[in-house]
């Protein structure tokens, strides 16, 4: 039995507003990341989930389930010529319950379907989805076989009656028309590709009463194949929706374990990093070549690549979270190898492990954090201190005021370094309270240049890369990696991460109860992110809503 499985099925002891009241963090409540022994039993806290909603496929995802449904030689058009995806929230997952499609995007929508229908319908495929023998061009019999079992796995549940009889009279009228079955069939195709039951997940549950609702199985399916997969369902989780499997703890905790062993929870894994780290802004990485003489097209994509490959390889087997801010293992190909300078790995994207006095600790000492939160001429203590506050931490910084300078001075003479020019513009009105906040942090990374290169110097002058984080000193990066590492605040910053990204909204006040028990279970199991992930679908913040304001009495 696992964590989440012993967790879910243990009774609860406390009911009472008083233990409540304690658990959520008065004076004497054990720490939100104590260790509880499995089988022990749990805090009970009350939730008040948030409301159920629509969420829209990002291009990852919409991607990814044509492949899945129709196959891996579909070519899928690029992401630019898909409606963008938005992170205004900084998550993609968060920000896709609340995005509508464009009228721009609307005709995207509608020749990409046009072109996989028409790839599908291709004389080397068509036989995957069409197991009939039509007898005519316009067989509405063997159309509507056809049509029925790619709806269930487009829209993720069995399409409605209604639904299926509009897919099959167009595909049947245009077959008529064109007196060709399969030339017919790619407009019934087409139709569920653009369909909203496609293009948006629909989560909005039934109603259990108390004002709350739960997810119904295929809901559940599709909550849990884009959270632990990054894809549409697959037709063993459908099978499991339909035979109401996952309407019980049993059979939802036997499915989350199938789907996190199969290959494709990796694909989840990648995806929580992308989001929780907030890398989107690789593939368009600028910075000026006359000071980075090795910047090319290729580095951000690939930093990217390192970064995710490390997340995946802790998902994979189970080690300490914590262990990402102090690891020397990493995965590189030749480019990021030369920008090292370590031996490059034998294949692109190798495993790597650096020497026992490298200075790179962990993510942190990655390109992809380095490079991406500096500016395109210089590096940047203040962009990569917040990055550690608010994606590590998860302590926001506010944004400046409007109409302040925050621009830093120049070097000169008298400061040649970025330290003594950050230390002058702490003293500006305005800018010392959240400055200091973040430049005594971002220091300790000032050993790397704004690529994210090893150095020694700064305009001459050696680099002093201590700091200090929160009344915690360190003298260099490794040793910021260590204080975070140690530091209860990033676990529970990696589980809050974590859940947002998984139910696509900001977590609410009445939530606080559920993260702390989710953070219980991550220390438990050993801060491994796959029982993270398994521990947060089985939580009730996963598989309850309440109605949205609109539809509240």
């Amino acid at each position: 039995m696992t964590l989440a499985t012993t967790l879910a099925t243990t009774p609860a002891i406390a009911r009472g507003a008083s233990v409540l009241a304690l658990c959520l963090g008065l004076a004497g409540c054990a720490s939100l990341d104590t260790p509880i022994a499995p089988g022990a039993p749990r805090p009970f806290t009350e939730l008040t989930p948030a409301p159920s909603g629509l969420r829209r496929l990002s291009a990852a995802q919409y991607t990814n389930s044509v492949h899945d449904i129709f196959g891996d030689d579909i070519v899928v058009p690029p992401a630019s010529r898909l409606e963008p995806d938005v992170d205004s929230s900084g998550y993609l997952s968060v920000d896709s319950s609340s995005v509508t499609i464009s009228r721009r995007g609307v005709a995207q929508y509608e020749a990409a379907a046009y072109d996989i229908a028409a790839q599908a319908m291709d004389a080397s495929r068509r036989a995957r989805f069409v197991t009939c023998a039509p007898v005519s061009a316009d067989d509405a019999v063997c159309a509507r076989t056809a049509l029925e079992a790619l709806g269930l796995r487009l829209y993720r549940r069995p399409l409605t009656r209604e639904e299926l009889d509009a897919a099959t009279g167009i595909a049947t009228a245009s077959a008529a028309a064109l007196t060709d079955f399969y030339d017919g069939l790619e407009f019934g195709i087409a139709l569920l590709l653009q369909s909203p039951s496609f293009l948006f997940r629909e989560e909005l549950g039934h109603d259990i009463g108390d004002g709350q609702r739960a997810y119904d199985g295929f809901e559940m399916a599709s909550r849990m194949s884009h959270f632990l997969w990054n894809t549409t369902p697959d037709a063993e989780l459908l099978g499991d929706a339909a035979s109401g499997a996952l309407d019980d703890e049993a059979g939802l905790a036997a499915a989350t374990e199938r789907m996190l062993a199969d290959p494709r929870a990796e694909q989840g894994a990648r995806e929580f990093a992308f989001e929780w780290l907030g890398l989107s802004g690789l593939d368009d990485l600028v910075k000026d070549p006359s000071v980075y003489t090795q910047i090319s097209p290729e580095v951000g994509p690939s930093a990217r690549e390192e970064t995710l490959s490390v997340v995946a390889h802790f998902f994979r087997t189970g080690q300490d979270a914590r262990e990402l801010m102090t690891t020397r293992e990493t995965f590189l190909d030749r480019k990021l190898a030369s920008m090292y300078v370590v031996r490059a790995p034998r294949e692109d994207f190798g495993l790597v492990t650096f020497d026992e006095d490298s200075p790179r600790p962990g993510i942190l000492g990655h390109i992809s954090i380095l490079a991406l939160y500096a500016h395109p001429v210089s590096t940047s203590p203040t962009l990569r201190g917040r990055f550690v506050r608010e994606r590590l931490l998860c302590d926001p910084i506010p944004q400046p005021p409007v109409g302040v300078n925050t621009a830093i001075p120049e070097p000169s003479a008298d400061a040649p370094t970025l330290r003594v020019r950050l230390a002058a513009h702490q003293e500006i009105e305005y800018c010392g309270s959240c400055h200091r906040r973040m430049d005594g942090i971002g220091l300790g990374l000032e050993a790397f240049d704004g690529l994210g290169r090893f150095r020694r110097l700064e305009n001459g002058q050696p680099i002093d890369a201590s700091g200090d984080l929160d009344g915690h000193a360190f003298e260099d990066a490794r040793e910021l990696g260590q204080v975070i590492h140690d530091d209860t605040r990033f676990t529970g910053c990696i589980t809050r991460q974590m859940y947002r990204i998984a139910t696509g909204h900001i977590e609410t006040e009445g939530e606080r109860g559920t993260l702390r028990e989710l953070r219980i279970a991550f220390a438990s199991g050993g801060y491994s992110l796959s029982q993270l992930m398994e521990s947060i679908v089985m939580s009730d913040g996963f598989r309850r809503a309440v109605p949205q304001a609109e539809e509240a009495p």
